[in-house]
């Protein structure tokens, strides 16, 4: 997670995102090639942080920021892990606007 904040950071030093975790810590070691895991993992929260800026880009062009009673749009990641019966899960979410449905489409 740091290492996509920063090379993000690197690039755009406007960048700027809240960023929560939620880890399991009864979940110990498993068994993993770290390579893999971690670069799917990256490739993830890369595409959060990408769509967290893009939605802040968006509001902040249409003054959404401006607006009574409405809330300012604040840019979030959150990753979380839980272990389950005989698995664990890695959830990474963000409040950016989703993915488009065409692209889904190619997708899955």
């Amino acid at each position: 997670m740091r290492l996509a904040y920063h090379g993000l950071r690197a690039k755009d030093k406007s960048f700027n995102a809240t960023l929560k975790t939620d880890f399991d810590a009864s979940i110990g070691k498993i068994n993993v090639i770290p390579q893999e895991i971690g670069r799917v993992i990256l490739n993830l929260i890369t595409n959060a942080f990408y769509a967290v800026t893009e939605k802040k880009k968006t509001s902040d062009l249409e003054g959404f920021q401006n607006l009574p009673g409405l809330t300012r749009y604040e840019p979030t990641v959150s990753v979380s892990t839980k272990r389950t019966i005989n698995q664990v899960e890695v959830l990474i979410k963000d409040n950016g606007d989703g993915i488009p449905q065409n692209i889904l489409d190619k997708i899955f």
